[in-house]
């Protein structure tokens, strides 16, 4: 088993899941893995930029990072990722023969 799959995958119904599934995830990371996060870096999301992450990055010591504003450039990775699964959920889209559009 890699470490990877220790992480599991984490598909949300909407963005308030977010801090739900960080906290899960930083557990399996600090437990499971014996890594410490040290730094996190997401964009202004709200889904990021409340008291409810602040509070968490300052108990556990974790430098919470931002990316500048309108500038998807410096989250690439990310960025990358999510163009691959929108590819992904078009191509599954097509092959079910559903309406491209709701």
């Amino acid at each position: 088993m890699t470490s990877l799959d220790l992480l599991g995958h984490y598909f949300f119904s909407s963005k308030d899941d977010t801090f739900e599934a960080f906290t899960k995830l930083s557990t399996v990371i600090q437990n499971q893995l014996s890594s410490k996060i040290i730094s996190l870096r997401s964009d202004h999301g709200g889904e990021f930029l409340n008291h409810r992450f602040e509070n968490h990055c300052d108990e556990f010591g974790i430098s919470h990072n931002f990316s500048c504003p309108r500038t998807p450039q410096q989250n690439g990775v990310v960025e990358r990722k999510n163009i691959f699964l929108e590819k992904l959920a078009r191509t599954m889209i097509n092959e079910m023969n559903l309406p491209q559009y709701f």
